[in-house]
């Protein structure tokens, strides 16, 4: 493969990025019989504990529609389970089940090392310099839709 220039579009390299993340998360979350999507929610909750639909859609990044219907999954397959929360009946709280629990260390574990192998190469600047230019990069896109 040649090598690029630093003329390559910001948008292609942020695209080729997430779709190799997707494969690698893709094979990897395919050890346990879960998506891609199903996979990082469990890690939400895993390393959350109980939340709000909402709140663990905002921390996966997603919309609640999306997310509802991958919870909705996980909860046919016994791995997560809403209960009433206490404090509002509006809303319901998102649990692992014992099964779900089960498999969250394992998953966890892996998100840990996707992650590490995502940012192995960057300094400890590069990283959040990189994260403070893609949290500019997609708030000037929401803010354009």
């Amino acid at each position: 493969m040649q090598k690029q220039t630093n003329r390559e579009p910001i948008g292609l390299l942020i695209a080729a990025t997430r779709r190799r993340i997707k494969q690698i998360v893709l094979a990897r979350a395919g050890e346990f019989g879960l998506t891609p999507q199903q996979f990082w929610l469990i890690v939400g909750l895993a390393e959350g504990g109980s939340q709000s639909l909402h709140v663990l859609a905002q921390r996966a990044r997603t919309d609640d529609p999306t997310a509802s219907r991958v919870v909705q999954s996980l909860v046919t397959q016994g791995l997560v389970t809403s209960r009433p929360d206490p404090t509002d009946r509006r809303r319901a709280c998102l649990e692992l089940t014992p099964r779900g629990q089960a498999l969250g260390p394992r998953v966890v574990g892996v998100a840990r090392d996707i992650r590490g192998l995502i940012e192995r190469e960057l300094s400890p600047e590069e990283r959040e310099l990189v994260r403070a230019a893609l949290r500019k990069i997609l708030a000037s896109l929401e803010a354009a839709a």
